[in-house]
């Protein structure tokens, strides 16, 4: 800290910390306080098979968030859960895109799916979505009494609140996590009639 302020008083610019800058992208992107009421304290890598690498507000296309991405975060051999959401789904809250507990460290493949991946495809005319990775540390393993849902299954991701899900679980603040902003373009009816919605 004191190498940050010599430097603020030199030049006059004032340089954030890695968890500042995080926590000022939840608060200007609203994340803070419509999802979460803190923001974590570091920044998950979220890097998708197309190479797509977000960066705290990168806007994607629909195409290049199809498949699931590799996820990665500071660990210390604790469990996990990882939870990604649309939080702009109208009357639907937030939708839960992808849900894994029980994850030992950050190896998600080891964990407890409990909702599949599912990329965005937003309706038209719906505005930006922000669409939201979240990690919580476990303080043990959890028996998640949750329905599973598959990729295709929707039943179980509308109406969902991380709020709600993290205090049912004693989960607490997030410590990591990252978000890309995402609207209609024209590869969502091409992924909508693959996934044969149309």
């Amino acid at each position: 800290m004191f190498s940050y302020t010599l430097l603020a008083i030199f030049s006059g610019v004032w340089l954030l910390t890695p968890t500042e800058a995080i926590g000022l992208k939840f608060k200007k992107f609203k994340i803070v306080p419509d999802v979460i009421s803190i923001a974590p304290y570091q920044k998950m890598t979220v890097k998708y098979p197309n190479g797509t690498i977000l960066n705290l507000g990168t806007y994607v296309k629909t195409v290049n968030v199809k498949g699931a991405p590799d996820v990665s975060w500071l660990n210390k051999g604790q469990y996990h859960t990882l939870v990604m959401v649309d939080s702009d789904a109208g009357d639907f809250s937030e939708v839960n895109h992808w849900l894994i507990g029980n994850i030992p460290g950050d190896d998600i493949q080891r964990g407890e799916i409990i909702a599949e991946y599912f990329g965005s495809i937003p309706d038209s005319g719906s505005g930006t979505h922000r669409c939201i990775f979240l990690v919580f540390k476990q303080r043990a393993l959890i028996n998640f009494n949750e329905p599973y849902s598959g990729f295709m299954d929707t039943a179980n991701r509308i109406k969902f609140r991380v709020r709600d899900f993290a205090k049912k679980y004693s989960l607490g603040n997030p410590i990591a996590g990252n978000f890309y902003l995402v609207g209609w373009d024209e590869y969502v009816p091409v992924i909508r009639k693959e996934l044969g919605l149309d």
